[in-house]
């Protein structure tokens, strides 16, 4: 599996549109995000956008964290 980094985060149209690209592509039962750096209401538009419906986002505290769980 295709592993990236990217630089602007999730929070660019471009890397949520290559995620839903590697999801479609590879069709996880599971996925996992670490260090996202955003919070749970912002990283559910990005489930939203990826059209996974379960999920569970855990909150950055400042500058670190925040995990994901799709």
């Amino acid at each position: 599996m295709r592993v990236g980094v990217y630089r602007k985060g999730l929070g660019n149209t471009a890397t949520v549109r290559e995620l839903k690209q590697l999801l479609a592509a590879y069709k996880p039962d599971i996925f996992f995000l670490s260090e996202t750096k955003m919070s749970a209401n912002e990283f559910s538009r990005v489930q939203n956008r990826c059209r996974m419906q379960s999920g569970l986002a855990v909150n950055s505290e400042g500058c670190s964290g925040s995990l994901a769980l799709m």
